[in-house]
């Protein structure tokens, strides 16, 4: 019969412990990571009800030039076209959103809900 040897190694306590609290903090901050990036999209979406809509004319007609993949284009506006949204998360805080044509403008009643995300414009 053969004698075999069998080397068993004893790993210290300390090792296993601080090992063990790596491995916790790491998960830690990998739920953390992943539950923070979730508030970019939550900030993003203020929807609320349209509560005031408006027009306030320019002095003088205005002319815009644009440059996109098209080439230039070039809008004539009037005035400016404003409607103030009131979103229930932010405590009622309402937002002036600058809309950027008539048809836009035209097509919104007051009451109606509105996403303020791509606008972004809080009133002072």
């Amino acid at each position: 019969m053969e004698n075999k040897k069998v080397y068993q190694y004893k790993t210290p306590t300390k090792t296993i412990a601080i090992a063990i609290a790596l491995g916790v903090l790491g998960v830690g901050a990998l739920i953390f990571g992943i539950y923070k990036m979730n508030d970019p999209i939550v900030a993003g979406l203020k929807r609320g009800e349209v509560v005031e809509k408006r027009f306030e004319p320019f002095e003088h007609r205005e002319q815009r030039i644009s440059v996109g993949r098209d080439g230039f284009r070039q809008t004539i506006s009037d005035g400016q076209y404003i409607i103030m949204v009131e979103v229930p998360r932010r405590g009622g805080h309402p937002f002036q959103v600058s809309l950027p044509d008539q048809e836009t403008f035209d097509r919104i009643n007051v009451g109606d809900m509105f996403d303020v995300g791509p606008y972004l414009l809080p009133r002072e």
